[in-house]
Parts: structure tokens; C-alpha cells; sequence
């Protein structure tokens, strides 16, 4: 029973407390709050590139290349597929993909001539 009302009768000084809450803040400020001004500035500066012919991946996951930029009402013409344009907000845009990405892909799942022909000599015999 002494023990608890020795401790409780020791006050710590003032100046730790400060000195504690500036570690604090210091640490929320080098580890939160900076990086995330980091990201925004970066993220700021990759929507004001946006150009027509872009290609770019958006927040649900699909690709397309940018057809008409709407500076006044902040919207993006994204063509997703021949003759498929959406309309979508630019904060949406994740990331700006190099040109010929959206073809890349394209090409890489569509099966190879030499392989189309053997599957039809496969299906004669």
C-alpha cells in the first residue's frame, strides 16, 4: 500500500512533459504529415500533365488512352475500347502509363496466327 502512494505522491517534472509532446509531434510530422505532401504535390502534378493521347490506368482498374480533356468541369473522355469512351472525373486517373502499354497488352493475350492454324488442322483431323 506505501509503494502505490509513493508513487503517486512523486511528480514528474513539467519539463519531460513537454519534452514528450514535442516528440510526439515531431514524430506525426516527419512520418505522417510530410509524405502525405509529398504524395499530393506529386499526384497535383501528374493530373495537370494530362494531355490528349495519354495512356492511363484508373482507379477501378482499367486502362484506356485520354480523348478530350474538360478543364472547366474537371472531367476526362477516357477511350477503354474501339468506339468505348466513358466520361470520368480526373481524380480518378491513378497513374499515367507509358505510350504503347494499352497495345502491348492487347497483343500479348491475342493468340498467334501459327497457333490459330494449328488449332484448325487439330479440329480437322
Amino acid at each position: 500500500m506505501n509503494l502505490f502512494l509513493d508513487a503517486a505522491q512523486q511528480q514528474q517534472s513539467p519539463i519531460f512533459l513537454i519534452v514528450l509532446i514535442v516528440i510526439m509531434f515531431a514524430f506525426i510530422y516527419f512520418f505522417q504529415w510530410r509524405p502525405n505532401k509529398k504524395r499530393q504535390a506529386e499526384y497535383k502534378k501528374l493530373l495537370e500533365s494530362l494531355e490528349v493521347g495519354s495512356e492511363v490506368l484508373l482507379n477501378g482498374g482499367l486502362l484506356g488512352t485520354i480523348t478530350k480533356l474538360r478543364p472547366e468541369d474537371d472531367l476526362v473522355l477516357v477511350e477503354i475500347a474501339k468506339g468505348v469512351i466513358i466520361t470520368t472525373k480526373r481524380g480518378f486517373i491513378v497513374q499515367v502509363l507509358p505510350n504503347g502499354t494499352i497495345d502491348s497488352i492487347v497483343n500479348e493475350n491475342k493468340p498467334s496466327k501459327k497457333a490459330k492454324t494449328e488449332e484448325n488442322n487439330s479440329e480437322a483431323k
